[in-house]
């Protein structure tokens, strides 16, 4: 089946616990991205007035100036679309919002009727002492010497380093001090990756869920192997002078009429394509 995904690196994608989706769910997540690491609030000249991650004030865009610095950052990301094969998926629901998959423990399985007994029983034993949702404060349920130990041994597994390497990066990134979120994002990476570790062992090769967030309703996969990826992908590049040529003459009456829906500083996300199909903006980039 053909799947995208949206991202900043250039790199190579990697099979191993990489999402995918819909075109417009991929343009929707590179959005949230730009929108989690510039907080904005618009403003009562029409404008936005940009804060940083204290929520300070620090100086005003016009909304060309807005738009413009957007588009700009949609010009460093790309969408690839990708061939994805998956022989036996893996049911879960989306309830871990922005965090790692583990961080749902039973709760994302809470509407999977193909489970068997033994497969409940398996995992209810490997998120023990959680069984629903695992929030920060549910991280003192584990001794000290327990949370030591687990962490010791998920350091192993250079997948789970790797999975936990990029968590400290996305809260560097929005100025999330990692001393503060640290215990909650090990146990969260680390349950993700022994759940990968079982799906794997009882023949699973992919997580499928209904996404929530960037194209409610839409399927997307999370592989689990190198595999899962066939052949080259295709890139997709971003567009923009058609995106400002479409958005920019309608930007300054969309912002009137959410202006108020908006209070103060907040998260933007949607908000640049002022109701507009992003899925348009993007283009099949043309061999050197």
């Amino acid at each position: 089946m053909d799947l995208f995904r949206g991202s900043l690196s250039a790199g190579p994608v990697s099979g191993v616990l990489t999402h995918f989706g819909t075109m417009l769910a991929a343009a929707h997540r590179l959005d949230s991205i730009y929108a989690t690491t510039n907080i904005r609030g618009i403003n009562r000249e029409g404008g936005f007035t940009v804060f940083n991650s204290d929520y300070r004030a620090l100086h005003k865009l016009n909304p060309a100036q807005a738009l413009d610095d957007f588009a700009s950052f949609m010009q460093k990301a790309t969408i690839k679309k990708f061939n994805i094969d998956v022989k036996k998926p893996l049911h879960i629901q989306d309830c871990w919002d922005d965090d790692p998959i583990g961080s749902g423990a039973l709760d994302i399985f809470q509407d999977n009727k193909r489970l068997t007994d033994c497969e409940r029983g398996q995992l209810q034993s490997l998120f023990h002492p959680f069984r629903s949702t695992i929030y920060p404060q549910d991280i003192s349920l584990l001794p000290p010497t327990k949370f030591n130990a687990m962490k010791q041994e998920w350091s192993k597994d250079p997948i789970f380093c790797n999975e936990l390497e990029k968590r400290k990066q996305r809260s560097a990134a929005i100025g999330e001090p990692w001393s503060m979120v640290e215990p909650q994002e090990v146990i969260w990476t680390g349950l993700t990756i022994d759940l990968r570790d079982w799906a794997l062992q009882n023949s699973y090769d992919a997580f499928v869920y209904q996404n929530t967030e960037e194209d409610v309703g839409s399927e997307c996969c999370v592989t689990l192997k190198e595999d899962n990826i066939k052949g080259n992908a295709e890139k997709l590049v971003f567009d923009k002078d058609i995106f400002l040529q479409t958005v920019a003459p309608v930007f300054k009456d969309f912002l009137e009429q959410i202006r108020t829906q908006i209070p103060g500083a907040a998260n933007m996300q949607g908000v640049y394509w002022a109701g507009t199909d992003p899925t348009q903006f993007w283009t099949a980039q043309q061999p050197a």
